[in-house]
């Protein structure tokens, strides 16, 4: 299964679109920042859509975090602020473990982020507005049964 993961797009959503044209997914996951660009691009593709509601999304109705198996992998999704990902990963990494995830999902820091060790830990940036990196970006999970393969891509 090969799912694209979203965060931080901030209302703008036209490289999202590009990307998911390119690429040949079977899932698209949004890390919120915002919510409602995730409900856009639920109603314009045929194929799963899931997101969490970010910081900014304080007046959208939405989940905050999403426990979910995708690829018969338990998959924590968030927006990562109610973790204070800002300072460090241990409130979040704490939390995944908790809920037996084997993959944590998060944005807020618009930084990418990825950690293979168990449990693969992703942020996949910002599509919009990067911060510290100079190119948007986004991630890829390609999930098979006995692996879990991710990576970042910059968008140039």
């Amino acid at each position: 299964m090969r799912v694209l993961v979203f965060s931080d797009s901030h209302g703008k959503l036209a490289l999202a679109h590009e990307i998911i044209q390119k690429e040949n997914c079977d899932m698209i996951l949004h890390m919120g920042d915002s919510f409602d660009d995730m409900l856009e691009l639920k109603s314009c593709y045929d194929i799963p859509v899931v997101g969490v509601v970010g910081n900014i999304d304080y007046v959208t109705e939405g989940p905050e975090q999403v426990n979910m198996v995708i690829g018969g992998y338990n998959v924590f999704l968030c927006h990562g602020h109610r973790y204070r990902v800002n300072q460090n990963l241990n409130h979040l990494i704490a939390e995944g473990k908790n809920m037996d995830a084997d993959i944590i999902l998060y944005g807020h820091t618009h930084t990418p982020y990825y950690d293979k060790n168990t449990p693969v830990i992703m942020n996949p940036g910002s599509i919009s507005r990067p911060r510290i990196v100079t190119h948007p970006s986004y991630g890829i999970l390609e999930l098979e049964k006995d692996s879990i393969k991710g990576r970042i891509i910059y968008v140039k």
